[in-house]
């Protein structure tokens, strides 16, 4: 890492420590949707619900094995291969985080015409900036993993967000074992958060901090806003509910260990790789 791209990644290190950057992506989750027909505020859950359902992604469908298995094989090939394949991962997350920001919350409805989440998109946009850094910057170390007894819940947790047993139809539990090789689960962002902080989090703290604790923060706000939708205010749902707890528990317990990490911390090794 070369002294400007060292002192770039200090400088946000100390920004991701900052309270008030939080307060405002915060309120970048109220920017308001963009929908052609026009939609009351009331039928916010409504609106969300119709793009979750036919979201622009989707026509990726015929490759759902690809983009299932893709993740996995550059996971195994980074702990098999270790830093070699650290840029290809990262690379591939980023490209990934950015077609879901602008795909997945995008439909075109019968209800409500052409639909944008314009603040899903705004969040999404901040995780995938730090992936791009993460890309370009070639900071984490990934030369020893780290699999500690008391992380294993958090792999279960990460497992069944890759799984997704869902009926995409019904919206009802459904644990076809199909879905594990074949679902829409690694083009969904909320599914895809947990996984990737869960593969982080074998490798913590030797890791890129700001690029773990800015996606841990806007999963928690994704986690946090879809548990509210789904069991309060549109309980028929609750299934979804359900699904959304492994990306607010992971992001929760992510988020607060990236603080245990002081300031200004970049391991050497992260720097050099291996």
């Amino acid at each position: 890492m070369s002294k400007k791209t060292d002192s770039i990644q200090q400088t946000l290190v100390r920004l991701s420590r900052k309270w008030w950057l939080y307060l405002v992506l915060c309120l970048f989750f109220f920017i308001p949707s963009y929908a052609a027909k026009g939609y009351d505020p009331r039928q916010s859950s409504a609106l969300v619900e119709a793009v979750l359902r036919h979201p622009f992604i989707s026509v990726l469908s015929p490759v759902y094995l690809l983009l299932k298995l893709l993740p996995v094989l550059l996971m195994v090939l980074v702990v098999v291969f270790r830093n070699r394949f650290r840029t290809a991962f990262h690379a591939y997350i980023t490209l990934l985080l950015l077609a879901i920001a602008l795909f997945q919350n995008g439909a075109s409805t019968e209800r409500f015409g052409f639909v944008v989440l314009a603040g899903n998109v705004v969040l999404m946009a901040i995780p995938t900036l730090a992936w791009l850094w993460e890309t370009i910057s070639g900071n984490g170390d990934y030369s020893r993993a780290d699999p500690s007894l008391w992380k294993w819940p958090v792999f279960a947790l990460a497992f069944f967000a890759f799984w997704l047993p869902v009926n995409s139809a019904t919206v009802a539990p459904d644990f076809n074992p199909v879905y594990l090789v074949a679902n829409e689960s690694m083009v969904t962002y909320c599914m895809v958060t947990p996984v990737v902080l869960a593969f982080l989090l074998l490798y913590f703290p030797r890791i890129n901090i700001v690029t773990f604790r800015v996606s841990a923060f806007i999963g928690i706000i994704f986690g946090a806003m879809n548990t509210v939708t789904w069991f309060v205010m549109n309980p028929s749902m609750w299934w979804m509910g359900v699904l959304h707890i492994p990306l607010l528990l992971i992001s929760i317990l992510c988020f607060t260990l990236s603080l245990t990490v002081p300031t200004g911390t970049i391991p050497r090794s992260a720097v050099q790789g291996s």
